[in-house]
């Protein structure tokens, strides 16, 4: 709501890149479709009828290199418009938003600087624009292709084998679960990592530039050990968010392992029985292992939208602060 009146001037772009994004996705399950033809028809020798139309073995191995080729050139330009486009949206809406900041930030009495840091100041000013808009703008995109992806993959899945594709998008889904348990967490940890990454920097800032104090009056001794703290206590919340997002891959991944090992099983059977041809079979494992990697990416974006979001109320923060002193009008 906030970064709206930033994000309104740049929608046609950004309906440009998002729209991108989303053959960009579904690009991802042409490989897994493609698998289930080309291994009944090319390897196992059996044509494809469609009507009155006929698939051979030979017209299909013709194709496929020029397929290939075509697949790859496409992807490629898309995905260079599609990062370009949303990399210079994402820099101009961090400018903006900057160039108001600094405006406001020349408006604030003393007081607000000699309450606040000035390596906290630093920081809310250089990096958390950047977050909140570059990887706001990045995140959705992610989001975007994402999901296309994996909507374009179940669709797949479910051209191979409707019955093996509820299982393995039932399994799939329940790697949602470890980033709903963490999200208060990763809010906790990410204003505690400001606060202490704010006091780092004007520790730093203040050593350097105000030198001749320090040594005036033999500071250096305990300006250190200050340092070394905050060094520490900075480690100790990245570690502690690590630990918090860590396990969420393995999870995530043993996870996709028992959907995958239970659909290999139950999809043997059905071969077995004759219901389900080696390239549906194969085309269907395909698009199981390829939908992993969207679904894990999605989970790490929302995520990190947390955090996001975190940065761009900081930002919002300063914003709203009136200063104690207000020259008057004229």
């Amino acid at each position: 709501k906030r970064l709206f009146p930033y994000i309104k001037p740049l929608i046609p772009r950004i309906l440009i890149a998002f729209s991108l994004a989303i053959p960009l996705g579904l690009l991802d399950g042409v490989t897994a479709f493609v698998l289930k033809p080309y291994i009944d028809i090319v390897v196992n020798g059996n044509d494809m009828h469609f009507g009155n139309c006929t698939l051979t073995r030979s017209f299909f191995a013709a194709i496929i290199p020029f397929g290939v080729v075509i697949f790859a050139l496409v992807q490629g330009v898309l995905k260079y418009l599609n990062v370009y486009l949303t990399e210079w949206i994402s820099q101009t809406i961090s400018n903006t938003i900057k160039v108001d900041l600094f405006k406001k930030l020349t408006t604030l009495d003393s007081k607000f600087y000699d309450v606040n840091s000035s390596g906290l100041v630093l920081m809310r000013f250089l990096n958390d624009p950047d977050i909140a808009s570059r990887s706001f703008i990045s995140s959705i995109k992610t989001i975007i292709t994402d999901t296309t992806s994996s909507l374009g993959l179940i669709a797949v899945l479910l051209y191979s084998s409707w019955k093996l594709a509820i299982v393995g998008v039932l399994v799939l889904s329940c790697a949602f679960l470890p980033v709903a348990l963490i999200r208060k967490k990763i809010k906790q940890v990410s204003n505690a990592t400001a606060v202490v990454g704010g006091n780092i920097n004007t520790n730093f800032n203040e050593t350097f530039h105000g030198n001749k104090i320090m040594t005036g009056y033999c500071l250096q001794n305990s300006l250190f050990e200050k340092f070394v703290h905050q060094i520490r206590e900075n480690f100790h919340l990245n570690m502690s968010l690590v630990k918090r997002t860590g396990w969420m891959s393995p999870i995530m991944y043993l996870i996709a392992s028992i959907g995958i090992a239970f659909v290999m099983h139950f999809g043997n059977s059905l071969i077995i029985k004759g219901e389900l041809t080696t390239g549906a079979f194969a085309s269907f494992i395909t698009s199981l292992l390829l939908l992993y990697k969207p679904t894990k990416e999605l989970g790490n974006t929302l995520t990190n939208l947390q955090g996001i979001f975190v940065a761009a109320s900081r930002v919002f923060e300063l914003f709203d602060i009136n200063p104690e002193i207000q020259n008057k009008k004229d």
